[in-house]
């Protein structure tokens, strides 16, 4: 398949399939590649198939000259800072006559992250504006629905530019407005207004310190820019393997890239891979009918079943036992999923997120986790840094969870001296761990939450020396304190399959010291 790639200063944009009637270039609304440039003309230029060839048609003398052709790998300039690239996708699916466009790898604009907000207080939406930009209009289809009948299916566009964004009209009913004003297109930022049917919209600027509109809370430099690959990777379709510790916030992400995705109205189903039983994970994931097995009642929907239309976050994947493995790849390869005790199958569109605290690249290579798999589900990787690595998250965490609790108990705020000591505390249990040990101590305070509370609270919680990674002895203490190896891990907060492995891996090391 052939396909197109706009550049800016050398940067991929995005892409286009070149099928059809071709695709037409210019600067102003309405066009297939519309480049918001001054250097290019409002309709620049053709791109079209002949002879098996692209040939581009030059528009600004309403194309008196000659067509040029586009070989492989080389670049049309439409501007000192724009050009078209032809690539070949000799493995993509063939050509079915209708455009695609999408997204990839771009830097985010200079002017930063920007919010679109439908609605006012409560009821208010919000967008954050990222690389691929948004679609508003009535069409469900769109990435922001209005439901406003002098609202055309698809409105406006906002796009990133070469130092922001714009917003241009795309040949609407009514128009839209920026600032009061009717326009085609303008550059946006902080405080603009805008206005489409009878619909107002406003741009706001992001505190990125405080909690943002998917719940997310951070200011350490690791977890920002976790969060600006979340903000990239969310509107594609393709699959996002997060790697972090027990606790760490994976489901927060995957909530995350849900949210800010392409359907975030949709249902966001979850369900662990390590904490079912290994006769149920088959029905758990792709349900079952009535009769299938001793105990099947009645029909059940599988969580891909459920998630269809919207995200499915199968966390800790790679506790999956190998003959799950296949049947998932099987999934992910058809799209279809066949109920167990089912004749059929039926197609579901789910965008898949998976989690696991695992090195999944090591269980490949020894054999336990089927390589095919692992690139089906690891379009996207993101590593989420456990809490005592970032420690800048602790204090704005820690007041973000005060303030969820105050409506009960009534504090506030933190001492200083309360503050040092969960800054000083390691959080084997993670931002899990910190939660608890927050809501524990406000629970037990009458007014600013001190040290003392926060010391009673961390006892109880988190017990004495259960960090993992610097005190080989804590496991071995946690065993035999709680008798077993599930309470152990339970106390520990990691999973038990983690805390066999650092058993196994202790065993070994003693071994070789030996030896």
């Amino acid at each position: 398949m052939e396909r197109i790639v706009l550049l800016r200063d050398g940067e991929p944009l995005q892409t286009f399939d070149l099928v059809g009637r071709g695709l037409e270039v210019g600067n102003r609304p309405g066009v297939d590649i519309a480049v918001y440039d001054p250097a290019v003309a409002e309709r620049h230029c053709l791109l079209y198939l002949r002879d098996g060839e692209i040939a581009v048609l030059d528009l600004r003398d309403d194309g008196a000259r000659a067509p040029t052709t586009l070989r492989p790998n080389e670049a049309f300039a439409l501007s000192p800072r724009h050009a078209l690239l032809r690539i070949v996708d000799a493995t993509g699916p063939r050509a079915t006559g209708a455009l695609r466009t999408e997204p990839i790898a771009v830097r985010e604009p200079e002017l930063g992250r920007l919010t679109l907000v439908v609605g006012h207080h409560a009821d208010a939406r919000r967008h954050v504006l990222a690389a691929r930009g948004v679609t508003i209009g009535s069409a469900k289809g769109c990435d922001v629905p209005l439901h406003d009948r002098s609202v055309s299916a698809r409105h406006c566009r906002i796009e990133p530019c070469a130092d922001g964004f714009v917003v241009r009209d795309l040949d609407s009913r009514n128009g839209t407005y920026v600032n009061g004003t009717r326009t085609y297109i303008a550059r946006i930022g902080p405080g603009t207004r805008l206005r489409v049917g009878r619909t107002e919209l406003r741009i706001v600027a992001r505190d990125r310190s405080e909690a943002r509109e998917d719940g997310l809370v951070a200011s350490s430099p690791q977890m920002l820019k976790v969060l600006e690959k979340v903000e990239r990777y969310a509107p594609t379709p393709f699959p996002v393997l997060i790697r972090g510790e027990s606790g760490a916030g994976k489901e927060g992400i995957a909530r995350a890239l849900h949210l800010h995705g392409r359907r975030p109205d949709g249902p966001f189903v979850t369900v662990n891979a390590g904490g079912l039983a290994p006769s149920l994970i088959e029905s758990e994931l792709f349900g079952h009918e009535k009769g299938a097995f001793t105990g099947a009642m009645g029909q059940r929907r599988g969580v891909f079943e459920q998630a269809h239309g919207g995200t499915l976050f199968l966390d800790e994947i790679g506790e999956l036992p190998a003959e799950m493995q296949a049947r998932l790849l099987r999934v992910l390869e058809t799209g279809e999923v066949r109920r167990v005790g089912a004749e059929h199958a039926f197609h579901v569109d789910v965008r898949l997120v998976c989690a696991t605290h695992r090195d999944l690249q090591a269980k490949v290579k020894e054999g336990s986790f089927r390589q095919d798999l692992y690139y089906r589900i690891v379009t996207f990787m993101l590593e989420v840094p456990p809490l005592r690595q970032r420690p800048d998250d602790v204090r704005v965490l820690a007041m973000h969870f005060l303030a969820t609790e105050r409506g009960m108990t009534g504090p506030r705020s933190l001492s200083e001296a309360a503050l040092q000591r969960l800054l000083a505390h390691d959080w084997p249990g993670n931002v899990r761990e910190l939660r608890n040990v927050i809501q524990s101590a406000a629970t037990a305070s009458s007014g600013i939450v001190d040290v003392r509370e926060v010391e009673e609270a961390i006892e109880e919680i988190s017990g004495p020396s259960m960090r993992c990674d610097d005190d080989r002895a804590s496991i071995a203490d946690a065993v035999a304190r709680y008798g077993s190896q599930a309470e152990a891990a339970r106390a520990l907060r990691i999973p038990r399959s983690t805390l066999r492995d650092r058993m196994r891996a202790e065993t070994s090391r003693k071994k070789n010291r030996t030896g």
